[in-house]
């Protein structure tokens, strides 16, 4: 993803948009989430405590301590047994523990780990996926948020309201979606299929400002915590989620928003051959043979790409845009909001002229020399406007099959919900963390969960 789901307070501010209220009767103290890549069966993790003068433990799923452990040890998976073991620093095995949050590995003094170098707060747990290790944090919610909010928001020369918004807006993604893996024996990812996490080497002392003056705040509508949707750039008006996806949320509308223009990915463009478009949509599964055009067919009232017709030697397709911009991948497509320019190909037609005997000529227009009323004598390549006999204007000849097109465009990401860099903006022109985020999303509240 990029991200979010959040929950607001409604207390009646001087603006109608905005509420601050009640807390829910929610409580999300600590949650699950695979950090890293996914080890090989047979690979052995080191964990270490940040403070290398503390022991680290390990504790029962309700973090009750089981037994002390040397400040490093290393986790190893028995096939056969189908546990891991622990080993000391001595490489002798003091404890064997199944996988599963059911033993987790912490410092008691609730501070700092490393695992395979990396540092973590909290604990760490470790489950088995298609022949694989994955490596779980069990982590404090708030302590999460630490590690994801300089990691979806840059930090340096940001405003501290733009970083608040942002921590409502994942912590209410966090919450929301805190099961979204359980089957695979943890809750959140580490990516932005969820939101990225880069732990305690990814914080920063001003996004955690961010986070601890926004403890335990959520955005909601009618009660519950809402999808946070959020991208880095609206390009000038962001989109209504339904017009993205295949089902709509109240509020998650389109709205106005001037302050993305001229940010980072307000504008970008991006050239590709029409050989290359046609193997990715085929990877895709939109296959129409030789692909030979593409039309935008209908457009949303931001101007986004809502329907693209693909024209092949097969027949021809129509997709959503963001399937289209799926398909030609979302880093070199940054948005649907683009214009498309189409080069190359070949010119077919013909045009009769007058030859000085008096003979009339038909000529291929590819190719023909013309002296225009400046003198000038150009080579057409492209169809041609000609004035006939009776003063009508005609365009001749079609261009066919292009070879390559240049997308223009405006904005990054799907454009739902809060645009990160818009939100900036906001809030170097004086506008607070609430309004940022009741400016992105329509009639919410933001309120208070773990009360």
């Amino acid at each position: 993803m990029k991200r979010i789901a959040s929950l607001i307070l409604a207390i009646v501010f001087v603006f109608s948009t905005f509420n601050y209220g009640h807390a829910l009767s929610i409580n999300v103290q600590y949650l699950d989430v695979k950090i890293g890549t996914s080890k090989g069966i047979t690979d052995e993790i080191k964990i270490t405590n940040y403070n290398s003068s503390v022991e680290l433990a390990l504790y029962d799923g309700n973090r009750n301590n089981l037994m002390d452990l040397d400040s490093s040890v290393s986790i190893k998976y028995d096939s056969a047994t189908k546990k891991f073991k622990i080993y000391d620093s001595e490489d002798r095995e003091i404890a064997t523990i199944d996988p599963g949050k059911g033993n987790i590995i912490g410092s008691p003094d609730k501070g700092v780990i490393k695992v395979d170098g990396k540092s973590y707060r909290d604990y760490v747990y470790f489950v088995i996926n298609s022949n694989k290790i994955d490596i779980v944090n069990h982590i404090q919610l708030e302590k999460y948020l630490y590690g994801v909010v300089p990691r979806e928001m840059p930090t340096y020369s940001t405003g501290i309201e733009a970083l608040k918004a942002q921590a409502v807006t994942a912590r209410s993604f966090a919450v929301r979606n805190k099961d979204k893996h359980r089957s695979l024996g943890y809750g959140l990812c580490d990516t932005t299929d969820c939101q990225v996490y880069g732990g305690y080497d990814g914080e920063a002392d001003m996004a955690n400002e961010a986070v601890n003056a926004t403890k335990d705040e959520v955005v909601t509508y009618n009660g519950s915590i809402i999808a946070t949707y959020y991208h880095a750039n609206s390009g000038g008006h962001t989109e209504d989620a339904g017009k993205v996806w295949s089902s709509d949320v109240p509020y998650c509308k389109g709205v106005p928003d001037n302050y993305s223009k001229g940010a980072y990915g307000y504008e970008w463009n991006y050239t590709i051959t029409f050989s290359e478009m046609e193997n990715r949509l085929k990877s895709k599964g939109h296959d129409v043979g030789t692909l030979r055009d593409v039309q935008v067919t209908s457009r949303t009232a931001s101007n986004r790409a809502y329907r693209v017709k693909l024209i092949g030697s097969k027949g021809s397709k129509e997709i959503t845009g963001d399937q289209f911009r799926g398909a030609i991948g979302y880093s070199y497509l940054k948005s649907t909001m683009f214009n498309m320019e189409k080069s190359g190909g070949t010119l077919q037609g013909s045009i009769s002229i007058l030859d000085r005997l008096g003979k009339i000529l038909s000529k291929a227009l590819s190719g023909l020399s013309v002296i225009g009323k400046d003198g000038k004598v150009t080579t057409i390549s492209n169809p041609v406007v000609v004035i006939d006999a009776s003063g009508t204007k005609r365009t001749l000849g079609q261009k066919t099959n292009p070879t390559q097109i240049k997308f223009t465009g405006n904005g990054y990401g799907h454009g739902v919900g809060m645009s990160q860099y818009g939100a900036i903006n906001m809030a170097a022109s004086g506008k607070t963390y609430k309004q940022i985020i009741t400016h992105y999303y329509t009639n919410v509240k933001i309120e208070k969960i773990n009360q």
